[in-house]
Protein backbone atom coordinates (compact mmCIF):
# COMPACT_ATOMS: atom_id res chain seq x y z
CA UNK A 1 0.00 0.00 0.00
CA UNK A 2 2.79 2.42 0.91
CA UNK A 3 4.64 1.54 -2.26
CA UNK A 4 1.50 2.32 -4.25
CA UNK A 5 1.06 5.63 -2.41
CA UNK A 6 4.70 6.48 -3.10
CA UNK A 7 4.28 5.69 -6.77
CA UNK A 8 1.10 7.75 -6.98
CA UNK A 9 2.64 10.67 -5.11
CA UNK A 10 3.42 13.72 -7.20
CA UNK A 11 6.55 14.49 -5.20
CA UNK A 12 9.01 12.68 -7.49
CA UNK A 13 7.63 14.10 -10.80
CA UNK A 14 7.49 17.59 -9.29
CA UNK A 15 11.10 17.34 -8.15
CA UNK A 16 12.13 16.24 -11.64
CA UNK A 17 10.14 19.07 -13.25
CA UNK A 18 11.63 21.63 -10.87
CA UNK A 19 15.12 20.31 -11.65
CA UNK A 20 14.50 20.69 -15.38
CA UNK A 21 13.04 24.18 -14.90
CA UNK A 22 15.98 25.34 -12.77
CA UNK A 23 18.43 23.94 -15.29
CA UNK A 24 16.69 25.85 -18.09
CA UNK A 25 16.43 29.03 -16.01
CA UNK A 26 20.11 28.85 -15.08
CA UNK A 27 21.09 28.33 -18.73
CA UNK A 28 18.89 31.25 -19.82
CA UNK A 29 20.42 33.51 -17.17
CA UNK A 30 23.88 32.48 -18.30
CA UNK A 31 23.01 33.30 -21.92
CA UNK A 32 21.52 36.66 -20.92
CA UNK A 33 24.59 37.47 -18.80
CA UNK A 34 26.88 36.78 -21.78
CA UNK A 35 24.74 39.10 -23.90
CA UNK A 36 24.91 41.83 -21.25
CA UNK A 37 28.69 41.49 -21.08
CA UNK A 38 28.90 41.75 -24.87
CA UNK A 39 26.73 44.87 -24.83
CA UNK A 40 28.97 46.53 -22.24
CA UNK A 41 32.07 45.63 -24.26
CA UNK A 42 30.46 47.22 -27.32
CA UNK A 43 29.56 50.32 -25.30
CA UNK A 44 33.20 50.61 -24.24
CA UNK A 45 34.31 50.27 -27.87
CA UNK A 46 31.82 52.95 -28.91
CA UNK A 47 33.22 55.29 -26.26
CA UNK A 48 36.75 54.70 -27.53
CA UNK A 49 35.57 55.32 -31.11
CA UNK A 50 33.84 58.55 -30.08
CA UNK A 51 37.01 59.79 -28.39
CA UNK A 52 38.96 59.00 -31.56
CA UNK A 53 36.34 60.76 -33.68
CA UNK A 54 36.66 63.91 -31.59
CA UNK A 55 40.47 63.74 -31.76
CA UNK A 56 40.42 63.34 -35.55
CA UNK A 57 37.83 66.07 -35.95
CA UNK A 58 39.98 68.44 -33.91
CA UNK A 59 43.03 67.41 -35.95
CA UNK A 60 41.37 67.68 -39.36
CA UNK A 61 38.88 70.44 -38.78
CA UNK A 62 35.70 70.84 -40.78
CA UNK A 63 37.18 72.01 -44.10
CA UNK A 64 36.36 69.60 -46.94
CA UNK A 65 35.32 72.49 -49.21
CA UNK A 66 38.70 74.16 -48.76
CA UNK A 67 40.43 70.85 -49.49
CA UNK A 68 38.51 70.53 -52.76
CA UNK A 69 39.45 74.08 -53.72
CA UNK A 70 43.08 73.35 -52.87
CA UNK A 71 43.07 70.26 -55.10
CA UNK A 72 41.60 72.31 -57.94
CA UNK A 73 44.24 74.98 -57.32
CA UNK A 74 47.06 72.41 -57.40
CA UNK A 75 45.71 70.84 -60.60
CA UNK A 76 45.55 74.17 -62.41
CA UNK A 77 48.98 75.47 -61.39
CA UNK A 78 52.01 75.06 -63.62
CA UNK A 79 55.16 73.35 -62.41
CA UNK A 80 56.93 76.70 -62.14
CA UNK A 81 54.13 78.18 -60.02
CA UNK A 82 54.20 75.14 -57.74
CA UNK A 83 57.98 75.44 -57.35
CA UNK A 84 57.55 79.10 -56.41
CA UNK A 85 55.19 77.92 -53.64
CA UNK A 86 57.78 75.27 -52.65
CA UNK A 87 55.46 72.41 -53.59
CA UNK A 88 57.70 69.82 -55.17
CA UNK A 89 55.29 66.89 -55.34
CA UNK A 90 51.93 67.84 -56.81
CA UNK A 91 50.55 64.28 -56.82
CA UNK A 92 51.73 63.53 -53.28
CA UNK A 93 50.18 66.74 -51.99
CA UNK A 94 46.90 66.00 -53.76
CA UNK A 95 46.90 62.45 -52.36
CA UNK A 96 47.49 63.84 -48.85
CA UNK A 97 44.56 66.20 -49.27
CA UNK A 98 42.34 63.41 -50.59
CA UNK A 99 43.24 61.18 -47.64
CA UNK A 100 42.26 64.01 -45.31
CA UNK A 101 38.92 64.34 -47.13
CA UNK A 102 38.44 60.58 -46.80
CA UNK A 103 39.19 60.75 -43.08
CA UNK A 104 36.72 63.62 -42.61
CA UNK A 105 34.04 61.66 -44.47
CA UNK A 106 34.77 58.57 -42.38
CA UNK A 107 34.55 60.58 -39.16
CA UNK A 108 31.25 62.13 -40.25
CA UNK A 109 29.82 58.71 -41.13
CA UNK A 110 30.95 57.21 -37.82
CA UNK A 111 29.58 60.20 -35.98
CA UNK A 112 26.17 59.73 -37.63
CA UNK A 113 26.13 56.05 -36.65
CA UNK A 114 26.96 56.77 -33.02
Amino acid sequence: MRALEKDLSLHKPLVEIMGILWTNITQSLSDVWRSIQTIYEQIDLIRVAQVEIHKKRALLGQMPEQANRLIHFLNTMTSEELEALEIRDRIGTILDIKSIIAMITLMQNLDRRF
